[in-house]
C-alpha cells in the first residue's frame, strides 16, 4: 500500500502514526493554502483555493477513515468543518473565517476560538 496526503505525506500501512515531520509539512501546506484564499477580495476570487482546500479535506478525510491514520486536532477540525467544501454557502463562511484569521487556527495561535 502505497498512497500520500495530497501529495505531501506517504501513507505506507494502514493505522500508521504520523510523523511530526509529517505534521509539519501538512500544516505548513494547510498554511500556504488559507494564505492564498486570504489574499483574495472576494469569495469568488478565492474559488480556485477553496476548491484546493477541499481537496485537501477529502485526502485527509480517506486518510482519517479509510486507512485510519490519526490526524491532529487541527487537521480533524478541517475534515470536520469543510466536509462539505462543495457547499457554496460554506464556502462563503470559510472563506470569511480564513479571512479573519479564526478558520483551523494552530492550537497555539487560537486563543480558544476556532470555526
Amino acid at each position: 500500500m502505497e498512497h500520500s496526503i495530497a501529495g505531501v505525506v506517504a501513507i505506507r500501512e494502514m493505522g500508521q502514526s504520523l510523523a511530526s515531520d509529517d505534521e509539519m509539512r501538512l500544516n505548513i501546506h494547510l498554511d500556504a493554502m488559507m494564505a492564498k484564499i486570504s489574499a483574495c477580495a472576494n469569495v469568488h476570487a478565492a474559488k480556485d483555493g477553496l476548491d484546493e482546500l477541499g481537496r485537501f479535506q477529502t485526502d485527509l478525510a480517506t486518510a482519517c477513515f479509510k486507512w485510519k491514520i490519526n490526524l491532529p486536532t487541527r487537521l480533524r477540525t478541517l475534515v470536520r468543518l469543510f466536509d462539505r467544501s462543495d457547499d457554496p454557502e460554506i464556502q462563503s463562511i470559510v472563506f470569511d473565517s480564513i479571512r479573519a484569521k479564526r478558520f483551523c487556527v494552530p492550537p497555539d495561535r487560537s486563543g480558544g476560538k476556532q470555526s
